[in-house]
């Protein structure tokens, strides 16, 4: 017969007993660990919603850097050019450094190498770039403050939409800037064969421009673009063309045809039918004060379909063919984001006085306008 020891017998039965306390044990401790991780999105959230203006205020010009670069071919030309005028710049400043030190009988000469001098110069680019930076901060820190439209609002995403189709229309405009460099005029509205058969729009013409050059080579351009050969390459949708807001997949898509839609339209008076316009046509009305394009929230069409001019004198969300915004504020406070010649992009508000519009549209009507309406 064997004795048992009481201590063992008691550990025996401490054990067993939190054995089955231990699923108890684990579920809490998931559990709170889940509740911790709540806790942690809560304020996350809330930190996310009072930080909003400071963020756009700081990091708002990542946006249009991306936007920028995305659509810029380098010119290595240019870039070989800038190399070679950094590299004069430092053998230029070691030498006139170490000249001073002579002429100074300072001994310090012996330490300034031309290591010092590259460093230099690359503290006076930094320097460049950081008071770039701060100009660009305090340009967007001026827009937030002066802008007609709200910045605040219950969600983070209206705000980088707008600010993604303002830099939609730059670049647009950008595009339509070069376009005009090489042929010496803005492109046509529409483009007709010598029969008066409608080919193509002017937004099928700024392809090569807006980082597209390889799609617009297997565009055939003697025929018609809805024409078989064509339809497949229509077919593509370009982010470029459409306003970020819009995301219902049947203001996306055209119901009729099938093809991808443009949310941005051309200001007809400007971008004219068979007609191509300079911008020293311009002079009369000025290019800050003349509107080239904008964006539309209803009735689009593919963006390869030659239809994308609108007249901006017919109002601002007022009509069906004209210019319009999808962003609603609450409160009410709407309006349009326009692309001007000179390439600047203006919000205008919806109660604009009708004449200070039509003189906007017009790009010779010699119209006095206040540059600040």
């Amino acid at each position: 017969m064997q004795n048992r020891s009481p201590g063992k017998e008691y550990q025996s039965e401490e054990v067993a007993v939190n054995q089955r306390k231990s699923p108890m044990k684990l579920l809490l401790k998931w559990a709170g660990f889940f509740l911790l991780i709540c806790y942690a999105l809560l304020v996350f959230v809330g930190l996310w919603v009072l930080l909003q203006f400071p963020f756009m205020i700081f990091f708002g010009w990542i946006w249009f850097l991306y936007g920028s670069f995305t659509h810029v071919s380098p010119d290595y030309s240019t870039v070989l050019i800038g190399i070679i005028a950094l590299a004069l710049f430092t053998f230029s400043l070691n030498y006139l450094i170490r000249s001073l030190l002579i002429k100074t009988g300072n001994d310090s000469r012996m330490n300034w190498s031309l290591r010092s001098s590259l460093l230099a110069t690359m503290l006076i680019c930094v320097g460049f770039i950081a008071g770039t930076a701060m100009i660009g901060i305090t340009h967007q820190a001026i827009w937030l403050a002066t802008s007609k439209e709200p910045v605040l609002q219950n969600s983070f995403d209206p705000i980088v939409y707008r600010m993604s189709s303002r830099n939609n229309l730059k670049q647009i405009g950008l595009a339509l800037h070069n376009y005009h460099d090489q042929y010496r005029s803005f492109p046509l509205g529409q483009i007709d064969n010598s029969e008066g058969k409608v080919l193509h729009g002017w937004l099928t013409s700024l392809l090569p421009f807006v980082e597209h050059q390889e799609l617009y080579e297997q565009i055939d351009m003697n025929a018609p673009w809805n024409d078989e050969a064509n339809r497949k390459l229509f077919m593509q949708p370009l982010s470029i063309y459409n306003n970020p807001a819009i995301r219902e997949e049947e203001q996306l898509i055209d119901s009729a045809t099938g093809l991808p839609v443009a949310h941005y339209a051309g200001n007809v008076r400007v971008i004219k039918r068979n007609t191509g316009v300079k911008i020293g046509d311009i002079t009369n009305d000025g290019t800050t004060l003349t509107i080239l394009a904008g964006e539309i929230n209803s009735q689009f069409q593919p963006w390869g379909k030659p239809s994308h001019l609108r007249d901006p004198a017919h109002g601002i969300n007022k009509h069906l063919y004209g210019f319009g915004s999808s962003f609603r504020y609450d409160g009410g406070g709407g309006g349009v984001q326009f692309l001007m010649v000179d390439g600047s992009v203006r919000f205008i508000d919806n109660d604009i006085d009708p004449k200070i519009l039509k003189a906007l549209s017009t790009p010779d009507g010699g119209e006095e306008i206040n540059e600040e309406f």
